[in-house]
């Protein structure tokens, strides 16, 4: 199982990959509990989501639809490298 950590306390994004039985039979299938004992981290302090697709990773402006609102030059595309886009998300 993979598990996202946003952690607060160092600004980071963390990714724990964990086999799932560990969890379920060590921390009685509570991914917080897990997260505080065996990882230190403080519930308080991170926000965390599990089985997290990898796919998602590595994305850049030209990953979704854009903002139909904002009108950008030729220039300020350029400069962001910015591709057209079809008004789909990616």
């Amino acid at each position: 199982m993979k598990i996202a950590v946003l952690d607060f306390t160092c600004n980071s994004l963390d990714t724990i990959e964990v086999d799932k039985s560990f969890i379920d039979e060590f921390y009685h299938g509570e991914v917080e509990e897990f997260l505080v004992g065996w990882c230190g981290y403080s519930t308080s302090n991170c926000e965390w989501i599990s089985d997290v697709k990898v796919e998602n990773l590595g994305m850049d402006l030209n990953s979704f639809g854009g903002d139909d609102d904002l009108e950008l030059s030729e220039s300020d595309k350029e400069r962001f490298n910015i591709k057209e886009q079809d008004n789909e998300v990616q």
